[in-house]
């Protein structure tokens, strides 16, 4: 599925070089009339790709409104193959996933809730709702939906970041029992989480018995790249970076 991607996005820059060969930078000179020229000519079976090669182009884009238009594009083709009634799983999800890079949050979440109907083993589709419910301060509910893809899934890797999110929407409503021993499962699944080892240390600096540890998180943080951890151990601990 990476390759027939990785493909597209090849072929949808080279149309749009082909509509734009006077224009220095092609991805930037679009507009959903075209989008909506490619996707239209497109085969039932290849609109949910080409709906995400769409979609991940936007991600390339800095410019918040060109960047709009990938996102609205990507849209129509998921849409469409909604109302062909092909790929339906996939084109909720991938819809409430542009929906939501839209801000649209409330029709992200009826998409993602829709989809669940069509599939709910699959551990994504709840961390998609979990970040969405995040991002509109609905802690308890983003919990509930981050604890239900943490337990789906079977990579560590995922395992750790859903769990190292379980913890960070707890604290925003001071649910502390569970806290450490969800950050201590989040390392052990992936020994590369910065961001957890931040949390944990920061956790553990409110415990002057426990400074060093939370010290040696912060440590551990910074060295695997985390941005805010080097303020932090200025702020807290003895030892330089």
């Amino acid at each position: 599925m990476k390759k027939i991607i990785f493909l597209f996005l090849i072929l949808s820059q080279n149309y749009i070089v082909a509509q734009n060969d006077d224009e220095k930078n092609p991805l930037l000179n679009v507009s959903f009339e075209k989008f909506k020229k490619i996707i239209d000519e497109t085969e039932s079976d290849s609109l949910i790709v080409r709906g995400n090669g769409i979609q991940d182009l936007g991600r390339f884009i800095n410019d918040k409104d060109i960047s709009k238009i990938y996102y609205k594009s990507s849209i129509y083709a998921f849409t469409k193959c909604i109302d062909e009634e092909t790929n339906l799983y996939e084109a909720y999800k991938e819809r409430g996933r542009s929906l939501s890079y839209l801000k649209e949050y409330n029709l992200a979440l009826r998409d993602f809730t829709k989809a669940t109907e069509y599939n709910e083993s699959d551990p994504i589709i709840f961390y998609l709702k979990a970040l969405t419910k995040e991002s509109i301060e609905d802690n308890y509910g983003a919990i509930s939906d981050f604890k239900k893809a943490e337990s789906l899934s079977e990579d560590n890797e995922f395992k750790s970041k859903a769990l190292t999110k379980i913890t960070h929407n707890q604290m925003f409503v001071g649910i502390t029992d569970e806290i450490l021993e969800n950050l201590n499962k989040a390392i052990n699944y992936w020994p590369k989480n910065a961001l957890a080892y931040f949390i944990r240390g920061k956790y553990f600096i409110l415990f002057e018995e426990k400074k060093q540890k939370g010290c040696l998180d912060l440590s551990r943080s910074n060295e695997l790249g985390y941005p805010l951890a080097i303020d932090a151990i200025k702020e807290n601990c003895k030892f330089k970076e």
